[in-house]
């Protein structure tokens, strides 16, 4: 796991705050000595301890208001990640329980209300996803967490060799796929797809503090009958979407690779849309020298989904509270 506990102790090493998920019931006796450590080191050198380093793993060690915060994570990962997460659960604590640690008498129960608060953290800072990531079997070829700037957190590949440029490509799709959903959809979140036509697939989940993105290969991955989208005319493709999907209506876009006056016609979600798509060819073009097939951005209640069919590109939306998955099961059976 990427974090594996979660600590609060008090100034007198008394620990309030175990995160249940990670708890080992040893909690007492991890306080204890962290707070011995942080006492010799006061009293020996004048100096605080910020970490300590074990084999595998690492505590990072903050005080704020005579508390101290402490977070056991993989060696690896950056401590500036470590430290941002830190000051979001500090912060909330304060926030939630100034006047309970203020006011502590010994009934650690007082703080068991920020159980939730903590795992809504670890969630949008992209910590709980990324536990699951280390922990499948199944793993993609390779993942990684950025900030919002576009800054790697944390990298995983199946291989030494690994092409450092797809990471590279995770970045920028990342960050611009974060700009879109803010501004055509007002929104933070998301969950988006891109293939391409040789079934490479960039996942990526947008959250408030990080991007996840995620490289993987589909098996038998081939859409030979894509062709008969050439002679359909937009009231049969729309019908198809229709039918695909089960819904009573869908919002179509067509744009002609041959008539770039279509363009004009797009409103600015569906150029957005577009350019994003038109990204991710460049990016799969330069990697695997193949374009993009299927763009899909799944929101909560609704998705878009762009797909390029031969001699056009489709911008659809439609209303929506299907999971990301089941969307993208539905678009390949579209195109089949």
């Amino acid at each position: 796991m990427l974090i594996k506990r979660i600590l609060i102790i008090t100034n007198e090493g008394i620990p309030v705050f175990d995160y249940k998920e990670y708890a080992k019931e040893d909690e007492a006796l991890v306080g204890g000595l962290i707070t011995a450590l942080m006492k010799f080191a006061e009293e020996t050198t004048k100096e605080s301890i910020s970490r300590v380093m074990l084999q595998e793993s690492q505590f990072i060690l903050k005080k704020y208001n005579s508390v101290l915060f402490v977070v056991q994570v993989l060696e690896d990962m950056p401590r500036d990640y470590a430290e941002e997460i830190l000051n979001l659960i500090a912060t909330n604590f304060f926030k939630d329980h100034k006047e309970d640690i203020e006011n502590f008498r010994g009934n650690v129960s007082t703080f068991s209300s920020f159980q939730e608060k903590c795992k809504n953290i670890l969630q949008y800072t992209g910590i709980e996803l990324a536990n699951k990531l280390l922990n499948k079997k199944d793993d993609p070829l390779a993942w990684g967490i950025f900030s919002k700037e576009g800054k790697a957190l944390f990298v995983r590949a199946d291989s030494p060799n690994y092409n450092v440029d797809n990471f590279t490509i995770m970045q920028v799709l990342g960050k611009s796929i974060d700009k879109i959903i803010k501004s055509q959809f007002q929104l933070s979140t998301s969950i988006a797809y891109h293939i391409n036509f040789n079934g490479n697939v960039f996942s990526s989940i947008i959250l408030p503090f990080v991007h996840i993105i995620a490289e993987r290969k589909l098996n038998a991955f081939a859409f030979e009958s894509i062709k008969k989208f050439k002679i359909m005319t937009k009231a049969e493709i729309k019908q198809k979407f229709v039918d695909s999907f089960n819904i009573e209506e869908v919002e179509i876009s067509v744009f002609s690779k041959t008539a770039s006056a279509d363009l004009e016609k797009f409103d600015n979600k569906s150029k957005s849309l577009l350019d994003l798509f038109q990204a991710s060819t460049k990016g799969f073009e330069y990697l695997f020298n193949s374009e993009s097939l299927i763009q899909l951005l799944n929101f909560h209640n609704s998705a878009s989904i762009v797909l390029n069919l031969v001699n056009r590109y489709i911008v659809a939306n439609i209303q929506t509270k299907q999971s990301s998955e089941d969307v993208l099961k539905k678009i390949i059976n579209f195109l089949m």
